[in-house]
């Protein structure tokens, strides 16, 4: 069994796969499984992969390249690829990111001493060479419930892409996956806050987020705002309920009103589109 397991989507990355796959095949940790999945990407991302691939011969078996039968988007790919996953622990990352090197074995060996069951990184937002933000903790050592509820309000990043966790905690009877690409991270995260029984938190920005004009969240357009719009309240619906069984309700609470801003704030968007024609 790999310790670590990798799921990579991709789709229309061809700009940026030869990072991300370098950054992934560079890792310190050397037991690990890669699972790189296409969408159906129209572009020459699988055909730079393969590339890259084949300049790193040690990770050749450790590699998976599966293909999706249709266009299914991000959420129902990353299903997938964390159904197909053997490692010990497992972790996502999109391919028009990239990682530094010490990225996963600084976080297993983290999550081993410590005992956790999920354990995260900072996030180092990126537009182009500049270094937008960085996304971290609070400040102090939070235990796990501080860290917990940090997740649980989005005082914390809720991206599944500096998270590293047991994947018995996605095979959890009744795991609720996400209804669409947009906000599909908080519903995975917030179970994942929820079912770990201990977590940890490295402070140092390993995840590098880059700023993507061809990503979901960045197309133009009345009808892709309406889709944005459906999905991200369908995913506020699976969170809020969710909660509501882990004791969060009703919705006076702090936790449950921080998991439905995403869906108005893309409701506003909408509604001045439609008022701006």
């Amino acid at each position: 069994m790999p310790q670590v397991s990798v799921v990579i989507p991709v789709y229309r990355v061809e700009q940026y796969i030869e990072r991300c796959a370098v950054s992934l095949f560079s890792q310190t940790l050397e037991d690990m499984e890669f699972i790189f999945i296409d969408d159906c990407s129209p572009d020459r991302s699988m055909e730079i992969l393969r590339n890259v691939l084949s300049r790193f011969p040690a990770r050749i078996p450790q590699t998976r390249l599966e293909a999706m039968p249709v266009n299914s988007g991000l959420a129902a790919v990353r299903k997938k690829g964390l159904g197909l996953a053997s490692g010990d622990c497992v972790i996502t990352c999109d391919s028009d990111d990239y990682v530094d090197s010490e990225m996963y074995g600084t976080l297993y060996r983290t999550l081993l001493r410590t005992g956790a069951d999920l354990v995260q990184c900072d996030i180092e937002v990126r537009d182009g060479d500049r270094t937008v933000r960085t996304l971290t903790a609070p400040p102090g050592e939070p235990d796990s419930e501080h860290l917990r509820y940090g997740i649980l309000s989005g005082a914390i990043s809720n991206s599944v892409c500096n998270k590293l966790v047991r994947r018995e905690l996605y095979q959890r009877p009744g795991f609720l996956f996400p209804a669409g690409d947009l906000d599909e991270d908080n519903v995975m995260s917030v179970q994942l806050a929820c079912y770990a029984r201990k977590l940890a938190y490295v402070r140092k920005p390993f995840y590098k987020a880059c700023r993507n004009p061809e990503s979901v969240t960045h197309r133009r357009g009345k009808e892709q705002k309406r889709k944005r719009l459906q999905a991200s309240l369908a995913n506020s619906r699976i969170i809020t309920g969710f909660l509501r069984t882990q004791g969060y309700g009703p919705f006076s609470q702090p936790v449950v009103k921080a998991r439905m801003r995403p869906a108005a704030l893309w409701l506003r968007e909408f509604l001045r589109g439609l008022h701006s024609r």
